[in-house]
């Protein structure tokens, strides 16, 4: 009775067994892919694309009497208040994602130009004693064929407490925004046509590469400084609402 050699049995063992694990790994569901950003109340700012090295700078000043807080990029400057609750401006070029809080805005809707609704805006906060806030906010609506037309221009309650919702004046209505996540950039120089365009070019490519973030609403725009700062040294904002 001849006996069949160890060896070879053994090497026919680890075949089959490295065989039957490579099956395994094959037959099991593939590793979860770790969740994408997302902003917080703890963290209501995400760097996500751009330049992601640019960076503002808070300082505290006085103004009118009122202490406040003055953000600085390069030779732009913010010294207007922001709403309470409110993440800092993003640098000009960098692309975040982004919590705000809910909001309380008296809007003029479809104004036919920024001069015929700035000013029914100031006479209404004027009006209540209301401190101007900063940015004044511009919301669009997507025409038939694509193109963008202004939808609203707002002005932003500092505090939410400072005036009931559902208010008229004239052509102002005051309504709240609740909380919104939004891909922002940030712009600077006179936010035209074309830097808008740019702008908004760049918000779609950063949102491309996750399709998990779904567009939740229309674009919208923050103009920080007044028409008195130099347009080179102007700052604002285009933003895209999403979610998950």
């Amino acid at each position: 009775m001849t006996s069949t050699p160890a060896a070879p049995l053994l090497v026919l063992a680890l075949f089959t067994a490295c065989a039957a694990h490579e099956r395994a790994l094959e037959a099991a569901p593939p590793a979860p892919k770790p969740a994408a950003p997302w902003p917080t109340a703890s963290e209501p700012v995400l760097r996500v694309g751009g330049d992601r090295e640019a960076r503002v700078t808070s300082e505290r000043a006085t103004k009118d009497g009122e202490e406040l807080v003055v953000w600085r990029h390069d030779r732009c400057a913010i010294d207007t208040p922001l709403p309470e609750g409110y993440p800092a401006p993003t640098p000009p070029g960098a692309i975040e994602l982004k919590l705000y809080p809910l909001v309380r805005r008296a809007e003029v809707d479809a104004p036919k130009s920024s001069t015929g609704a700035f000013y029914p805006l100031l006479r209404h906060i004027q009006s209540r004693q209301i401190a101007m806030t900063s940015p004044v906010e511009m919301d669009y609506a997507a025409e038939d064929d694509g193109a963008l037309r202004t939808q609203s221009m707002s002005f932003l309650y500092r505090r939410v407490e400072q005036g009931p919702a559902g208010a008229t004046d004239s052509n102002v209505v005051v309504r709240d925004r609740e909380e919104t996540v939004v891909l922002s950039i940030g712009v600077r120089g006179p936010l035209g046509p074309e830097a808008f365009e740019q702008a908004l070019a760049a918000l779609h490519a950063t949102k491309a590469e996750h399709p998990e973030w779904l567009e939740t609403g229309t674009v919208r725009t923050f103009e920080y400084n007044s028409p008195f700062v130099p347009p080179a040294d102007r700052w604002a904002e285009v933003q895209l609402p999403v979610r998950r």
